[in-house]
């Protein structure tokens, strides 16, 4: 009997433990109040890419960059396995949003390789950005390296003309589950890179453009991750996050399965 109560309250406390969801990744591009000159995005460990493949340099911070005059959004949460802020702190920066201008040109990716993502030790994966761009037509995709391979969104995300002023309050969270099956994605055409370690991009040999879906679903390590930006006006975002709930730990499975047991049992008396 008092193997049977103690799997009940396995039974009890399990559920709620098991299957919990958890920040995995976010990047704020945080940055002190001064100076309040742009900077490249490489100091976060990012990279913007313009449509013929090629990288934008550590010096072009009037095309792309983190911006250093306004706020971001949200401006409470710090960096979680992304660095540090500019600074080298780590706790949260208000100031600091990532700015693509319109002479950078469409499509534009922008992207990091500074954190790995195995989807299979995970139930779930969300990727979340704010998004507040100047012209209403400017779209962002969310853009992964999986198994080698670039992949954009099938999904293409706007907001309404938002000025820069606005972005702290007006920018709009958007939000996507990630579901390898091929409808859900387009092929990018891109085989560019970044290290981060050395602050060094590698141009792509091929202009930067989507094609069609991928012949089948998409499989492997999630290797780098970002936006895929096309359209005019000056296009921003911030606060880039990933949430995952992890697979279960097989000792817990087997725990649900004994609390299960003495329920059958229980019920039998």
């Amino acid at each position: 009997m008092k193997l049977v109560k103690m799997l009940l309250l396995i039974a009890c406390v399990l559920p709620a433990t098991v299957a919990h969801s958890a920040i995995i990744y976010r990047q704020t591009f945080g940055r002190p109040d001064t100076p309040t000159t742009d900077m490249s995005p490489g100091v976060w460990g990012w990279a913007d890419f313009n449509s013929t493949g090629a990288w934008n340099t550590v010096a072009n911070v009037a095309q792309s960059g983190i911006n250093g005059s306004t706020n971001g959004r949200p401006i409470d949460v710090a960096n979680v396995n992304a660095g540090p802020n500019s600074d080298g702190t780590t706790g949260a920066y208000g100031r600091g949003l990532h700015f693509i201008l319109n002479d950078f040109g469409t499509p534009v990716l922008t992207m990091t390789p500074q954190y790995t993502i195995d989807p299979a030790n995970y139930q779930s994966l969300k990727f979340r950005w704010y998004e507040g761009n100047a012209d209403a037509t400017a779209t962002m995709r969310l853009a992964v390296r999986a198994g080698g391979q670039w992949y954009a969104g099938a999904t293409a995300f706007s907001t309404p003309a938002t000025s820069l002023g606005a972005f702290a309050a007006s920018a709009v969270l958007n939000e996507v589950t990630y579901n390898p099956a091929a409808a859900n994605w387009l092929t990018l055409n891109f085989d560019g890179s970044y290290n981060t370690g050395t602050d060094m991009g590698t141009n792509s040999t091929t202009p930067l453009s989507l094609g069609a879906a991928p012949g089948s679903d998409l499989s492997g390590t999630i290797t780098a991750f970002g936006l895929y930006v096309a359209g005019p006006g000056t296009r921003r975002f911030d606060t880039v996050e990933i949430d995952g709930v992890p697979v279960p730990e097989p000792a817990s499975v087997l725990l649900v399965g004994l609390a299960v047991l003495g329920l059958t049992c229980l019920r039998r008396r």
